[in-house]
């Protein structure tokens, strides 16, 4: 009312919340109290997913397995380290892979390429090993180590007495083979049978003209059916190889006696098995 009179307004508003001294002046100038506030407050802060703010790189856990492969040394077992990516803002500039042996300090593996996603490795029989590995991104990010293990490597001769021969098998002997011998057949129907822990196994073989096919079971499935032929020979071979739940499997060969070139020969098993 004193604007009003003032200046011949007509102002007409709430009876005021707080009165005070000025009759509502102050509830006019500023809002009741407890009124909703039309000031400017504190900025909400940032959803930085949905803005698509960057991250750094993520991998998959590595696995270790025996391989199929072409070279088996004769002494420490061939296997193979493979990973992913999983996430990243800004794809892979290059991936960091290291190895710890026996419980000692990680030591850097190099690369075929700086984004190979994976590496042969060859292992002891006695050691245990443990891999890790990171990417990094375009932009320099540097994601966090993904670790796998300890695994240890292991190798069954022909010779020892946990592979269970059924049929007509033979022995071969040069010092090409593992161990100096092979065991071989021409029968169809001959089986060789391993039971062994671990999450991955191989068998070892030569291969050549006169080399015939297999089956070959896993606890009892038929999983695959081997071909041993090459044009020339070669002694030492990852043949088969495969990935098994951790447990305790049965590893299962047929010969199956191929028409003109009938021979099967088994030389040795290796496998991974966590420790």
């Amino acid at each position: 009312w004193l604007i009003d009179a003032r200046y011949g307004t007509s102002y007409r508003t709430a009876a005021p919340a707080n009165a005070g001294k000025n009759f509502g002046w102050t509830d006019w100038l500023y809002g009741a109290v407890g009124a909703p506030s039309t000031a400017p407050g504190p900025a909400p802060a940032p959803d930085l997913a949905a803005a698509g703010t960057a991250i750094a790189p993520v991998v998959t856990t590595p696995k270790l397995r025996v391989g199929r492969s072409s070279i088996v040394p004769v002494a420490g077992i061939r296997a193979i380290v493979t990973w992913s990516l999983k996430r990243s803002s800004n794809g892979v500039r290059r991936y960091d892979l290291q190895v710890k042996r026996d419980g000692g300090s990680y030591m850097s593996l190099a690369l075929p390429w700086p984004t190979a996603t994976g590496r042969w490795v060859t292992l002891g029989a006695t050691s245990r090993y443990s891999f890790r590995v990171r990417a990094v991104d375009r932009s320099g990010r540097v994601g966090p180590w993904q670790s796998a293990g300890p695994n240890q490597a292991g190798r069954i001769g022909d010779a020892s007495t946990r592979i269970v021969w059924t049929g007509a098998w033979g022995r071969a002997y040069s010092s090409r083979y593992l161990g100096g011998q092979a065991h071989y057949t021409r029968a169809s129907g001959a089986v060789s049978k391993i039971t062994f822990s671990g999450t991955s196994i191989a068998w070892v073989g030569p291969t050549g003209p006169s080399r015939g096919k297999a089956k070959v079971y896993l606890d009892g499935t038929l999983v695959a059916t081997v071909d041993l032929y090459s044009r020339t020979f070669v002694a030492r071979r990852n043949v088969f190889a495969m990935s098994v739940p951790n447990g305790t499997h049965t590893l299962t060969i047929k010969g199956l006696g191929t028409p003109g070139r009938t021979v099967v020969s088994v030389d040795a098993f290796t496998f991974i098995r966590p420790t």
